[in-house]
């Protein structure tokens, strides 16, 4: 298992008990490593400088107890901003009804790897997609074929 992998697998219960969602956790090893860790809110209010202190203070208590990482390292909580990353099923669930764009490992049937357009539902491991560029038709997705995606947000102030 890879040391990102886990410090996620640490991290993620108690930060769920504080309503944070893990989205992900890069590690950054040298002479001094890094780690960031990137988290949202289970509420969908945007993420706060207070949540980030908040989810760090936590975050560096559990890996000082842990001791996953040998030597000093540098913690870095903050938001995944507006474009989050969707990694699992649960996020797609999650953000039904949002704009998210689509990156395929394999092409589509109508040879396109990039898809737009808001999100319907994932239903048996298909995403439900309804483009940007053709609002009348539903685009079918199989979640074993994406390579990336992430849901396009837009925060009111």
């Amino acid at each position: 298992m890879l040391l990102g992998d886990k410090i996620a697998s640490v991290l993620k219960d108690p930060l769920e008990n504080k309503g944070y969602d893990l989205v992900k956790v890069d590690v950054s090893l040298g002479s001094r490593a890094a780690v960031e860790v990137f988290i949202d809110r289970f509420d969908n209010q945007p993420v706060s400088i207070d949540d980030c202190v908040a989810a760090s203070q936590l975050a560096s208590a559990i890996l000082d107890v842990e001791d996953l990482i040998q030597g000093k390292y540098n913690l870095n909580v903050s938001s995944p901003g507006e474009s989050r990353p969707l990694r699992t099923e649960k996020d797609f669930e999650r953000f039904c009804g949002n704009e998210i764009t689509v990156e395929l490992l394999n092409p589509s049937d109508e040879g396109k790897k990039k898809f737009r357009g808001t999100l319907i539902k994932i239903e048996d491991s298909i995403i439900y997609l309804k483009e940007a560029k053709n609002n009348s038709s539903e685009t079918k997705i199989n979640f074993s074929n994406i390579k990336k995606a992430s849901v396009r947000r837009v925060f009111k102030i």
